[in-house]
């Protein structure tokens, strides 16, 4: 399920580039307030599969008209969207809840009020369709370096190892979600290369406290089950979706933007 999140500050507000972490912090405070043992279980524990955790939810940077930017950030001018979506129910019900109790949005130091949530309609999922990037993809590797640190090593969508962890991973998100392995797991990604936007820059080097975090935007070809496809939409494709990564939308639906 998806919601969207209008936030409608008394005037034009200045917000930085890297706003994810902050983000993720509200939606979990929001959380709180509404389902304090929920927030709990999705922070210290989440969903697990084959050893990994997933907390299975994602969301879009800020969106809306900006007015000007500098090396700080983006001057927005109201209103502001947030797009926010995950298959948990629990999820949706606490988050869209507590936004309203608690009225605001708080990202860093700026109070933004919650005038509206909303819940938009699912699309039609089908066995092959065209995800759109709303924020970006990002797939690793670990590796031990000489120190003998685990260093992650992001891998780039011309490589095919990029689509066989989008795979993959999403496997193994449908397993943390439902207890067991899906009937049918066959899901293949490629990039969709007539979307690609002329001029677009693809790569975004994105810091989440103080590390530096390779996602891509870049449209893909998704196709199989359409029941693991909507799992794609729903919690983002890749990794880190719950700090802002890999929230897609269809390419032939605009309400999102």
């Amino acid at each position: 399920m998806r919601i969207r999140f209008q936030l409608t500050p008394p005037g034009a507000v200045w917000l930085p580039w890297n706003h994810q972490y902050e983000l993720s912090s509200a939606l979990y405070a929001t959380i709180a307030h509404a389902s304090p043992g929920f927030s709990t279980f999705l922070h210290d524990r989440g969903f697990i599969a084959d050893g990994k955790q997933f907390r299975l939810f994602t969301f879009s940077p800020l969106r809306g008209k900006i007015l000007d930017r500098n090396s700080f950030g983006l001057l927005f001018q109201p209103p502001i969207k947030l797009l926010c979506s995950s298959p948990v129910s629990e999820f949706v019900r606490a988050v869209a809840e507590g936004a309203l109790q608690v009225g605001t949005l708080r990202v860093g130091d700026i109070e933004l009020p919650v005038s509206q949530v909303e819940t938009l309609p699912d699309p039609d999922f089908s066995s092959r369709m065209i995800f759109r990037p709303l924020s970006p993809i990002t797939v690793s590797t670990g590796r031990v370096d000489a120190d003998g640190k685990m260093r992650a090593t992001y891998l780039s969508p011309e490589e095919e190892r990029f689509y066989e962890h989008l795979s993959a991973n999403l496997t193994r998100k449908y397993e943390a979600l439902n207890k067991q392995p899906p009937e049918d797991p066959d899901v293949k990604f490629k990039l969709a290369y007539e979307e690609i936007p002329e001029n677009k820059r693809l790569s975004k080097l994105i810091d989440i406290k103080g590390i530096k975090v390779r996602g891509w935007l870049v449209p893909v070809q998704a196709q199989g089950n359409p029941e693991l496809l909507r799992l794609a939409y729903e919690t983002g494709l890749g990794e880190k979706n719950s700090a802002g990564f890999g929230m897609v939308e269809v390419a032939n639906r605009k309400e999102e933007r």
